[in-house]
């Protein structure tokens, strides 16, 4: 995920700007990664242990963005937004 934006006259880069994430949007991105992963981790889904693991940390990332960003830093949250392990 990235906020830059860049806009392209053929090959060549005519401008770059960075969007701003609002803490709402952020919120939404985060529950609805939440809610997709909560079916991964049901007891009689065949996971290996490292996927699971992978998952859970994951999962546990995503819960403590407001924690690790107070205030107004919804853009760095958003920046360092953790990254979806593969599932098998």
């Amino acid at each position: 995920m990235s906020r830059l934006k860049r806009v392209y006259a053929g090959d060549e880069i005519i401008s770059e700007t960075y969007s701003d994430i609002t803490w709402k949007r952020l919120r939404r991105m985060r529950n609805s990664d939440l809610k997709r992963t909560d079916i991964l981790l049901v007891v009689d889904r065949p996971l290996s242990n490292e996927t699971r693991e992978a998952l859970l940390t994951f999962r546990q990332e995503l819960r403590d963005l407001p924690t690790n960003y107070p205030g107004e830093n919804a853009n760095e949250a958003y920046d360092n937004y953790p990254v979806k392990p593969e599932v098998e």
